[in-house]
């Protein structure tokens, strides 16, 4: 087997890492406040899930770390409420650095926000 087969099927094989930027599809909008911040300061990522059904889904938040190399890591989950809405809270002390954002619909895999990069 070549080292790039191995190495996607290595990625394919952990379900909490995602290994590319997914390409919007306006099925899930994100947002996040406030950018920039202080390293340490808390932050809150939350948006709306605009694919049906919107109640009861479980969003999923990932992150990517500017210059660490292991792509996108799953670091929580959530579900929408009623009206689709989601919403995700960092307390102080966890954001030390720039990063990037994205969510996704567990339930609906090829939905997703845009990547959001939140300047510390």
């Amino acid at each position: 087997m070549s080292a790039s087969l191995l190495a996607a099927l290595a990625v394919a094989a952990v379900p909490g890492v995602a290994s590319a930027v997914p390409h919007h599809n306006r099925g899930l909008t994100i947002n996040v406040f406030p950018n920039p911040i202080l390293a340490g300061e808390s932050v809150v990522i939350y948006g709306q899930l605009n694919h049906a059904p919107v109640s009861g889904e479980t969003i999923v938040l990932y992150h990517h770390i500017a210059g660490s190399h292991t792509g996108f890591t799953k670091v929580g989950q959530t579900t929408t409420g009623p009206t689709g809405t989601y919403e995700f809270s960092r307390p102080d002390g966890v954001v030390m650095t720039n990063r990037s954002w994205f969510v996704r619909d567990a339930g609906h895999p090829g939905v997703h926000s845009r990547t959001v990069n939140e300047r510390v």
